[in-house]
């Protein structure tokens, strides 16, 4: 199996590194119980199995770039934890993540691989700190290496550079951070497990408005600099609905790096929002320098954070009781999400290949211990991703029969997912949403916890 060279280690921080950790998406989790899918819904045992037949097998051609009659040549982007380690500012990485995406492409060619081809793939590894160590990844997974789709895309502060995948019309991307923007100019073929911005903000506000919490209320909004398009063209637009009064709408220019200047900000903006008298701040941006922000100044406000996977990814210039209370939308529980059947068989092949290996679940293991779950249940997310949607593309595997076939898809099993589906301009397929709130004494590293049953927004 090929492989790359890690790219240089360079100063960065992990305080964005929230849509990696196992859905690909903005949306954290909770702790509750809830029912699985019909069984009427499509996994990826189900697709591509022969049946009776006496048919002719089709002709397999070289029908794309990366694709022959043979193979099928992927790139996989990987977090770069042993920089970040190296460097001190990340005292855990997720496992052996090399091991696990070779053991799980050998587990695929095994099974026959996809769209009657097996799977080549190129391991690329980067630091998430900076957009130009993603770019620089990018031109090395696509440029130095004819590949037909990449797995991962980027994300953290990284995330910026994940036009440079998406922008290639002759390319299929699988996973990433399906931001407002960045899926708006999308000019190729982008599908993924998780799900996008576009659909968690509506959700999101409509729970906050059946559990009465939206109507006339008056309003503070703080977006990052990258989430300012969000805001403006779907959080306000939703307020203006409610008969919300926002009476502080304001950009956080500063890099989460410069915590001094960070601190000013917040200084200066806190007492804006005391003086125009909000009762509600709705944070859709680095959420770690929010809610020191709010501790530092005192301000009394009910929470709701946008991007709640920073809720689960605070950083250490915060005590996680800091952000007690603040309301997010959340999806299925680490706890739900480890224990539903298809994420049980898919770690238990890994298991079975390596019973050495220690695989602790997201309620057994320690704040600071490994977490290669995050890893395992993240690979077979995106595994699973590509072969239902190449299998569904048939044998001329070109991007837009891709693009065809994840629209036909309809309902899916993915793992770890209770709801899920794709179909015409719904590239991202996690349906499963609850309204939640951040409680620090939920677990050891603290939880966001239900305080609404789990929705099925399956359209």
């Amino acid at each position: 199996m090929k492989s790359l060279l890690k790219v240089t280690i360079v100063a960065t921080t992990l305080a964005l590194l929230a849509a990696a950790c196992g859905d690909d998406s903005d949306v954290a989790t909770s702790e509750t119980t809830t029912t699985a899918p019909a069984e009427s819904t499509t996994t990826a045992g189900d697709i591509g199995e022969p049946g009776p037949t006496t048919t002719e097998p089709p002709i397999l051609t070289a029908s794309w770039k990366g694709v022959t009659e043979d193979t099928v040549t992927i790139a996989i982007s990987i977090l770069d934890f042993d920089a970040l380690i190296d460097m001190g500012l990340q005292e855990f990485g997720w496992g052996d993540q090399r091991q696990m995406w070779e053991f799980y492409i050998e587990d695929l060619n095994a099974r026959g691989g996809v769209a009657g081809r097996q799977v080549e793939a190129v391991l690329d590894f980067y630091n998430p700190a900076f957009a130009i160590e993603a770019e620089e990844a990018c031109l090395r997974m696509t440029e130095d290496n004819d590949v037909f789709a990449v797995l991962g895309a980027f994300v953290g502060p990284a995330q910026s550079a994940t036009p440079c995948l998406t922008d290639q019309e002759d390319l299929v991307t699988i996973g990433g951070v399906m931001t407002f923007d960045l899926l708006e100019g999308a000019k190729g073929v982008w599908v993924s497990s998780g799900s996008a911005a576009r659909r968690n903000i509506p959700i999101f506000f409509d729970l906050l408005d059946q559990t009465g919490r939206i109507d006339e209320r008056s309003i503070a909004i703080v977006s990052g600099q990258e989430d300012a398009f969000t805001t403006e063209n779907a959080i306000l637009p939703i307020l203006a609905e409610h008969g919300s009064s926002v009476v502080v709408d304001t950009v956080n220019t500063i890099s989460t790096d410069d915590v001094l200047a960070e601190d000013a900000f917040w200084q200066t903006t806190a007492e804006k929002i005391k003086t125009e008298g909000a009762e509600i701040l709705i944070i859709n941006g680095d959420t770690t320098g929010a809610i020191r922000g709010i501790r530092d100044n005192d301000l009394d406000v009910e929470v709701w954070v946008v991007q709640s996977t920073q809720l689960t990814n605070l950083g250490s210039t915060v005590d996680k009781a800091d952000a007690d209370g603040a309301l997010a939308l959340g999806s299925a529980s680490p706890g739900e999400a480890w224990e539903e059947p298809l994420m049980v068989e898919c770690v238990g092949r890994f298991r079975e290949a390596f019973p050495d290996v220690e695989i602790l679940g997201p309620l057994e293991v320690g704040e600071l211990d490994d977490k290669p779950y995050i890893q395992l249940q993240s690979t077979c997310r995106q595994l699973v991703t590509m072969e239902l949607v190449f299998n569904a593309a048939g044998p001329e595997l070109t991007p837009a029969s891709v693009q065809a076939a994840y629209e036909g898809l309809g309902d899916v099993q993915i793992p770890g997912f209770f709801f899920s589906s794709w179909g015409p301009g719904k590239p991202d397929a996690n349906d499963g949403f609850r309204l939640s709130e951040w409680d620090s004494t939920a677990s050891e590293a603290g939880a966001l916890v239900p305080i609404t049953e789990m929705l099925d927004s399956t359209p």
